[in-house]
């Protein structure tokens, strides 16, 4: 088997933004993200997702915002070099970090 290639952080960004794009026009595609986002993306984007890597698309219901906390920091509270990038930008690319089967 051959050695997943793992995604940069600009394929991740454009797995992101095509995701995002294509829920919007295609109501199967998001209903399947909806149902099974694991098996979604890794069957449309040939990726490996880490067995504790947890994902899930929920509708957007216009009252609820939905934020995600970062990890917990070191004993002095610092943030992570990737949670200060994510942050100083004010938005990142999720899907860094995960892998792709094979190269595209």
């Amino acid at each position: 088997m051959q050695e997943p290639l793992p995604l940069s952080e600009e394929e991740a960004r454009d797995v992101y933004c095509y995701v995002i794009r294509r829920a919007v026009t295609d109501p199967a595609f998001r209903a399947a993200l909806l149902r099974d986002a694991r098996a979604t993306l890794e069957r449309e984007f040939d990726l490996i997702l880490p067995v504790h890597f947890n994902i899930r698309f929920v509708e957007n219901e216009g009252a609820d915002l939905t934020i995600v906390l970062p990890d917990p920091g070191g004993v002095d509270g610092a943030l992570n070099m990737q949670t200060l990038e994510y942050v100083a930008g004010g938005a990142g690319a999720p899907f860094v970090g995960l892998a792709r089967k094979r190269a595209l």
